[in-house]
């Protein structure tokens, strides 16, 4: 070989050694950048997770990642116009008073916008900045006090608010104190009515505010809110406003009308019928407060309307257990109906807001992205929230309670001869009912759903006309077959049973066969009066009971009554809002539970039943 072939050979060596040296430098730089940026995205959730958001922006502006900085720009564009709002509402409120009673402040832990924010009109926006950020210095409540223990005219030796509802009265006086309106959302169970009863015996104590206050709340919760005041305030004036048209328009002329009283407990039908609204509304309430303040979330409802339009109040508060039901625009309603002209539209609410959460993408990397975008967006939205909200659940850990064991099963449950042949018969009905153009038609699928729904429940639903004797009760459905076999065993280790259900015929089937059983029993449905409701509660509640079984509605029974004197649950049909299904479970999962709570629902395997379980599960 010539040393010219040599040399040939030694440089085409060397520059495919160099080659592959540049090759795998340049490998291990794009390994060593991804494991960088996998490392300061742990980083930033990290951060995110720990609410430390000025570590997080600070990591997202290093990180130059665009969507996430516009983001932050805009979600922050959006604080700042709260904090402008928030400043005009109070100082109308206050009817310009000074700072400290102007109140209904909200006050950030970082500046809402970079100092360093660009744009085309750089003078312009320097000094909107520069004025958004003044704003934001008071973004909180500006007026704090500190609450140590409940009021001398609340309670007795041996009735104690517990550390974290002290708490929750002093948050509620915080906003009283700041001409703020604010949502109480603690978890079901965890006592909002006795919060509110502390904060109301607060201000009138220590703030000489005798009101007068009004509390409008569903039928079912009124006996309870009469109950509970009867024991930690009796001293305070309470009228319940119920009864026929002549008891009510006796009771506002003897009563009400010279303003005798401090505290009205009304129903929702009441406070929007004409005659009791014109009443009603001559007064201007320190408080309106309401109940299961959920039913406020759709703001073309009567109730919202009613209440936002016909009535004065100087604050409001809604108590609910489960503020975010189906979505995010449900929540902005809430505040709309407290703050109306600091949460005015729901435009740039629902755009910045919502539009994360509704990406829809297979590829990976922007799923995850969305998934970063989204915890950003919770984050916000609780700094939104912080000022007007207060939710805290069981397992806080901060609570300190000492709640029993909670176990929840599903049982799942056969169809009968006879409900498999009905079940099969209408599905081939709903093929049957076409349209003219050959299309089974919206309303044929909803009632055959509904009627599905009720073959799988018990098909003595469908037809009347049947022996409802025991045995044919519980041969004839699946669901009773199960629940026959379970209720002797719970009797016999020594439980007392909720069951609930959404249709009342099928509770009037429950209770031909627990009278069938020789079961003690009492039922609780819409129709019943509200009288009769606190009756039946009493007794079942009471010392040494024998009542084994209390019937219940969904929508009468589960939502702000105390029943936990009974530790089992059985949903025996679910409902399609899973929020429901909770306020119903919680009736017995309560502070001062001593027992092993047991929570059930019964489905129908392979049936519509089974197939709304998963509606709401993904809901």
């Amino acid at each position: 070989m010539s040393r010219t072939q040599r040399d040939f050979l030694a440089f085409h060596n060397n520059v495919k050694r160099l080659r592959e040296q540049i090759c795998k430098g340049i490998r291990q730089w794009h390994k060593n950048a991804e494991k960088l940026r996998d490392k300061e995205k742990l980083d930033r959730l990290a951060a995110l997770k720990a609410n430390d958001f000025d570590r997080y922006r600070e990591y997202v502006k290093s990180a130059k990642n665009e969507r996430l900085n516009e983001l932050i720009s805009k979600t922050d564009l959006y604080l700042s116009m709260l904090a402008n709002k928030m400043s005009r509402a109070s100082k109308t409120l206050a009817g310009g008073a000074s700072d400290q009673s102007a109140g209904a402040l909200l006050e950030l832990d970082h500046q809402i916008l970079p100092s360093n924010a660009e744009d085309e009109n750089e003078s312009e926006s320097t000094k909107n900045t520069n004025e958004d950020q003044e704003e934001a210095k008071t973004l909180q409540h500006v007026v704090k006090e500190v609450v140590f223990e409940q009021p001398s005219i609340m309670g007795g030796p041996e009735l104690k608010l517990k550390p974290y509802q002290i708490q929750g009265v002093q948050w509620l006086v915080s906003l009283y104190n700041n001409n703020l309106s604010g949502i109480l959302a603690d978890e079901m169970g965890l006592g909002k009515t006795i919060q509110v009863i502390g904060l109301l015996t607060y201000i009138i104590e220590s703030k000489g505010d005798n009101g007068p206050f009004m509390i409008i709340a569903p039928l079912s919760t009124i006996t309870n809110w009469a109950i509970e005041f009867s024991r930690w305030a009796p001293g305070l004036e309470v009228i319940v406003y119920k009864g026929n048209k002549d008891v009510r328009r006796n009771l506002f002329r003897s009563k009400m009308k010279s303003g005798g009283f401090q505290v009205l407990i009304v129903q929702y039908e009441m406070a929007m019928k004409s005659e009791d609204m014109r009443n009603l509304k001559t007064f201007t309430w320190s408080y309106i407060i309401v109940d299961e303040g959920h039913r406020l979330k759709n703001k073309d409802s009567k109730l919202f309307i009613v209440l936002s339009k016909e009535y004065t109040s100087k604050r409001k508060l809604i108590l609910t257990g489960t503020p975010l039901q189906n979505n995010i625009t449900e929540l902005w309603n809430l505040l709309n109906f407290l703050l109306p002209h600091v949460f005015d539209t729901d435009q740039d609410f629902k755009t910045w807001f919502s539009k994360p959460f509704a990406i829809a993408n297979d590829d990976e990397e922007e799923q995850e992205a969305s998934l970063e975008e989204q915890m950003v967006l919770i984050n916000r939205l609780h700094q939104v929230l912080r000022p007007f909200m207060l939710r805290r659940v069981k397992t806080d850990k901060d609570l300190q309670l000492s709640m029993p064991e909670n176990r929840e099963v599903i049982i799942k449950c056969s169809l009968s001869g006879l409900q498999s042949i009905m079940y099969r018969q209408l599905q081939h009905a709903v093929l049957r009912s076409r349209d003219e153009k050959g299309n089974v038609t919206a309303k044929a699928y909803n009632n055959i759903i509904v009627r599905l729904r009720q073959v799988c429940n018990h098909p003595y639903l469908l037809d009347e006309q049947w022996d409802l004797g025991e045995e044919n009760i519980v041969r004839v459905c699946g669901k009773f077959d199960v629940l026959d076999r379970i209720l002797p065993k719970l009797k016999a280790a020594g439980h007392r049973v909720l069951i609930y259900s959404q249709m009342v015929r099928l509770l009037e089937i429950l209770e031909t066969y627990v009278k069938e059983k020789d079961y003690v029993y009492n039922k609780l449905i819409g129709a019943t009066a509200s009288d009769d409701r606190a009756t039946l509660i009493e007794e079942f509640n009471k010392e040494d009971s024998e009542i084994f079984i209390f019937l219940l509605s969904t929508r009468a029974g589960g939502q702000g009554v105390n029943l936990q004197t009974a530790d089992t649950v059985i949903i025996f049909d679910s409902d399609w809002n899973p929020m429901m299904d909770e306020q119903a479970k919680a009736r017995i999962n309560r502070i001062g539970q001593k027992k092993q709570v047991r929570r059930a629902s019964s489905l129908v395997v392979n049936a519509i039943a089974l197939t709304g379980c998963h509606v709401r599960t993904n809901d």
